[in-house]
């Protein structure tokens, strides 16, 4: 029997606003470290750690960036949205409920590739830590503000839902509305996959794959559980509706508990909290705000200069390689030269940023990438020069200009200079003359890179070889 995955996902962003969303207790520093990475327990108050009596205060720009998200993939905007108890017990949890928002969310439908059900706000719950035998619970993180987006059931692939959650964290992270660190827990996914017979229209029994936070590991514990999942049928048992954890060590899904129905969670609205209403006037100021999305930036730039899909894809969607590119961008690059940009952030400067482990761009000044792709453009300097005139500025902070005189990588291009070196390397070698001659191309390259060396690796190939060819054809 032939099968048929069917995804959904939700998505838990961590909303970037220096307070918690029903107090005032910092819900990150200045830095912008998450306050869970603090001390324990250090950023609390009688609101958020559920003592009786105490009431929410709803923050206003937890409400504008859910908005603000919302516009961005097409949502409609709910002028009246209503926030509930999602009741639960758990250690984490010290109310013994989560405010959330149920049957009212504050933006519903919505696109970006694949179609979005609604984006609705909540309060994170705290950290559990289970080591040495003990569970300990760190509360620093309850009532940090989320917006939980939620999609339809239309992904077919592990590879589609990490298509999906790329361009979406490099949505909220462009939109300013979150910091987007995966390691910080600032952008996690629960996954719900099921499968069933192709061609059928009934859904299977979903099975939940929780807080996951790395567009790679959704990948891979989708794969793991489409597996186990088809060999379950095909053993003629039934796939239980569960919640299920990945464990990226084993790389290996194993159960969490049984999938709990809206039903489990006795939802109400909260006695405490007011209706939600949003003047229309209020929502078209944030729609004033919107920057260019990242998906505008990569159509401009193949549209404008020209660069690559790829390319755009990938630097539109990584936070500093889009900065740099439009700094470099900024400093007037043309067509050619954006592409030679696009091209070194894409390949030299994201593997040194991969092996090094660093999210910026090392000691790149604003105006060297720029610099350095208008050397490469001219001819000023070889690929192989520009690697390594790159990783000089990189580690030194240097410009271009400084690095390319001091270690003497200008390229030699100019016909009168390249000229006696060509004519030397075929005195030197007239057979492999001979043999270009009589049309065994091949050894053009023998000879192009005798010149390169004779030249030092400075001079530029592509005009050794013209005026090679030239002298051959003129003495024929």
């Amino acid at each position: 029997m032939e099968f048929e995955t069917v995804i959904g996902l939700e998505v838990h962003c961590q909303l970037a606003t220096r307070t918690k969303i029903f107090c005032a207790c910092p819900a990150r520093t200045p830095a912008g470290v998450s306050v869970s990475e603090l001390e324990p327990n250090s950023r609390v108050c009688p609101v958020c750690v559920g003592h009786p009596g105490t009431l929410p205060v709803l923050n206003k720009k937890a409400v504008e960036y859910a908005v603000l998200t919302g516009l961005a993939v097409g949502a409609t905007i709910r002028e009246r949205s209503i926030l509930a108890r999602k009741n639960y017990f758990y250690p984490d949890l010290p109310k013994g409920y989560q405010l959330t928002q149920y049957d009212q969310p504050i933006c519903e439908g919505g696109s970006l590739g694949v179609r979005i059900k609604r984006i609705h706000l909540e309060e994170d719950a705290g950290k559990s830590a289970h080591e040495f035998g003990s569970s300990l619970v760190n509360l620093n993180r309850a009532g940090v503000p989320l917006i939980e987006i939620v999609t339809e059931p239309d992904l077919r692939t592990p590879e589609e839902a990490g298509d999906y959650l790329r361009e979406l964290h490099a949505l909220v992270v462009a939109l300013g509305v979150t910091d987007g660190n995966l390691q910080e827990g600032n952008f996690r996914c629960d996954a719900n996959v099921s499968i069933r017979p192709r061609g059928a229209e009934k859904l299977g029994t979903r099975v939940e794959i929780k807080n996951v936070n790395s567009f790679r590991f959704v990948e891979k514990a989708l794969h793991f559980e489409i597996s186990r999942q088809i060999a379950v049928i095909q053993s003629g048992r039934a796939v239980v509706q569960e919640t299920r954890l990945y464990d990226s060590h084993k790389d290996q899904t194993h159960s969490m508990r049984s999938k709990e129905e809206a039903e489990d969670y006795r939802y109400f609205p909260d006695p405490d909290l007011l209706p939600l209403v949003i003047d229309r006037s209020e929502i078209d100021r944030i729609r004033a705000s919107l920057p260019e999305l990242p998906q505008q930036k990569r159509e401009r730039w193949q549209r404008t200069l020209g660069v690559g899909a790829v390319d755009a894809r990938t630097i539109a969607n990584d936070a500093e390689l889009c900065r740099g590119f439009e700094e470099a961008l900024a400093a007037g690059l043309g067509p050619a030269e954006a592409q030679i940009a696009s091209h070194l952030l894409t390949g030299e400067i994201s593997r040194r940023r991969q092996e090094m482990g660093e999210g910026a761009l090392g000691k790149l000044r604003a105006g060297a990438l720029a610099e350095l792709s208008r050397a490469l453009a001219a001819n000023s300097l070889s690929s192989t020069a520009g690697k390594k005139v790159l990783g000089i500025v990189w580690s030194t902070g240097d410009t271009v200009s400084q690095v390319m005189e001091r270690e003497g990588l200008r390229q030699v291009s100019g016909a009168s200079e390249l000229g006696p070196i060509v004519d030397a390397v075929m005195n030197e070698n007239p057979q492999a003359v001979a043999e270009l001659r009589s049309g065994k191309e091949k050894v053009i390259g023998f000879l192009v890179g005798q010149m390169m060396k004779r030249s030092g690796g400075k001079a530029n190939p592509e005009v050794l070889r013209e005026l090679l060819r030239s002298r051959i054809q003129g003495n024929e």
